[in-house]
């Protein structure tokens, strides 16, 4: 939701000075810090606070990084790989975007690093930044794109030399003797997926904090 600057401004301090105060964060501050700094156009502080955690797979802060380094630097490799971590941290953000997945009334208390929640909380906290951000969902968009067509195109050549090699039925898996195989490439896209989301430790849960709760931490 979009704050006026004064109370956003307002807000930075607030969570800068619990951060200061502890600096594991146990409360989650830095969730709401980051895309407040990006807002705000407070880069160096963003980019510090980016450093400072930089081991925390959170959507908040992978997101924030990518939407920061396209404003900033579009078209560099930095931000190119600073978006595609993100979207392997989490998948589930862009499918809340492109309309795959829609958000929930309430947002969850319980989320889990990398999980559905987690990508349910941050579209609808601050999905707007991408929003308002000219060509960040079309950069999204085609980043996503060129993703699978890069993994359906590295599956389809593997399935071509197992019917070389005659380990797989030139019909494919499906059994229908089409010679469709899309059924496998999908099976295979998505053990591709919970690989990759594997190594995103989602076993970390957290809870999650909203801004008004933030309000009585008593700062």
């Amino acid at each position: 939701m979009v704050q006026p600057k004064s109370a956003m401004d307002k807000a930075i301090t607030k969570f800068k000075r619990q951060i200061r105060n502890d600096p594991r964060d146990g409360r989650g501050a830095r969730y709401h810090l980051a895309p407040r700094l990006f807002e705000r156009d407070r880069y160096v502080e963003l980019e510090e606070l980016l450093e400072e955690y930089k081991s925390d797979p959170s959507s908040w802060l992978t997101f924030t990084k990518a939407l920061w380094l396209f404003k900033t630097s579009p078209g560099s490799d930095e931000s190119q790989q600073a978006l595609e971590y993100a979207l392997t941290r989490n998948p589930y953000v862009y499918q809340f975007f492109a309309g795959f997945l829609q958000l929930p009334e309430e947002l969850p208390h319980k989320i889990g690093i990398g999980d559905e929640r987690e990508a349910a909380c941050y579209v609808k906290e601050y999905g707007y930044q991408w929003e308002n951000t000219q060509g960040a969902l079309d950069w999204m968009n085609d980043t996503v794109a060129n993703s699978i067509t890069a993994a359906m195109s590295k599956f389809q050549d593997q399935i071509s030399i197992d019917h070389l090699l005659g380990q797989r039925d030139p019909a494919g898996t499906t059994g229908d003797g089409d010679g469709c195989c899309d059924h496998n490439i999908f099976m295979n896209l998505e053990s591709l997926i919970q690989q990759e989301k594997a190594r995103a430790e989602n076993d970390q849960h957290i809870e999650h904090i909203e801004d008004a709760d933030l309000d009585d931490i008593g700062l």
